[in-house]
């Protein structure tokens, strides 16, 4: 009976400490600020301090309509020229076109080829459905459809994704809309002495900096349509 009470106790006790410790991990968990707006959505004028809605590169937002209907937007950098590719950068998950603001301003300026940055569907300051699709393909469905609606006849497309933007540009070639071009997939590597190479798709990480970025499409420009990811 002795070791059983013994027992007992060292389980009493065991079971006390863990809830002290729940409960304590519990309170110290503090609530964050809700991003959410007062309608649907989340309210991304909260990150208009931050380098990504740089006043310098910020474009208003602009809408397209999908095959089904859905009024969806994109952000556009105008290059100015007629000999320019175009350049459809794609956000990763959770994210919105307004993070290739910088970048896309830059590629314009310099040269490189009118930018244009959708608002993936479910993505973006109000969407429909935050988060949602109505069927599996229906990203590069809409992709095909603001690509027809602002690509001059016979200007080269250059895809451009970020993360998983990265592996949607990807299923885009591959896919039913590959077709419509002749079709080269790259991705831009770091070299490990620092150098940067365009090589074969591997599925590792792109860009870092606009120099790099603006080689690169210098570099492919021969090219009807490239992929970086």
């Amino acid at each position: 009976m002795a070791l059983i009470g013994k027992l007992a106790t060292s389980v009493a006790i065991g079971a006390a400490i863990f809830g002290c410790l729940a409960l304590g991990l519990v309170a110290s968990e503090r609530p964050i600020p809700d991003l959410r707006a007062d309608g649907d959505g989340l309210n991304f004028d909260v990150l208009a301090g931050s380098d990504v809605a740089s006043p310098n590169s910020a474009v208003p937002l602009q809408r397209y309509s999908a095959r089904d209907g859905a009024d969806l937007g994109f952000r556009r950098w105008e290059s100015g020229r007629e000999d320019l590719p175009l350049i459809v950068a794609v956000h990763g998950s959770g994210w919105h076109g307004q993070q290739f603001s910088t970048l896309g301003a830059a590629l314009a300026r310099q040269g490189l080829g009118d930018v244009i940055a959708p608002d993936l569907r479910g993505h973006g300051p109000n969407p429909e459905r935050r988060g949602d699709v109505d069927y599996i393909g229906q990203f590069e469905d809409d992709l095909a459809d603001l690509i027809a609606q602002q690509v001059r006849p016979g200007q080269r497309v250059v895809m451009l994704g970020h993360s998983s933007g990265g592996g949607l540009v990807i299923r885009f070639a591959g896919g039913a809309h590959g077709y419509n071009h002749s079709t080269q997939i790259t991705d831009l590597l770091s070299g490990r002495n620092g150098s940067d190479r365009i090589g074969p798709f591997t599925g590792n990480a792109a860009f870092g900096h606009t120099d790099r970025m603006q080689d690169s499409i210098r570099r492919c420009n021969n090219q009807s349509l490239c992929f970086f990811s």
